[in-house]
């Protein structure tokens, strides 16, 4: 799993035994284990509460800030390696959408640290002028 040459992203899970140490992954694989996990902090409770009186847990944001982080990843995979594939389905004004409203949102209460998103940079700094 890359985003391009100078970006690697290894999986690791430390409440798994398979991912308990960093491991270099498919795209395919990777990206897998990353939406599990992400459904599973998703579906947690104890992190986003369903019961109006119960609070929010004291790491919440820090948990948000590394589901982002991974989730960013998706992103500079697809736009790296993928986005010609993206361009012949005529998908790209989707892709683009859904990453502008991503790149706004994480930008805007500073949830994934710039050098993170440092394979779209130029892209980044483009959709952020247009602002």
């Amino acid at each position: 799993m890359c985003a391009g040459p100078r970006f690697e992203y290894h999986w690791q899970d430390s409440n798994s035994v398979k991912y308990r140490r960093s491991t270099r992954l498919s795209a395919p694989d990777y990206i897998d284990c990353l939406l599990n996990w992400t459904q599973a902090h998703i579906d947690d409770e104890s992190l986003f509460p369903v019961e109006p009186s119960m609070p929010f847990p004291r790491n919440f944001v820090d948990r948000v800030k590394a589901i982002l982080r991974r989730l960013f990843r998706i992103y500079a995979h697809m736009y790296n390696h993928h986005f010609a594939q993206v361009c012949a389905l005529h998908l790209e004004v989707h892709l683009n959408t859904s990453y502008r409203h991503f790149l706004l949102f994480v930008t805007e209460y500073n949830l994934v640290d710039p050098k993170e998103m440092a394979p779209l940079a130029e892209l980044n700094d483009a959709l952020l002028e247009e602002n």
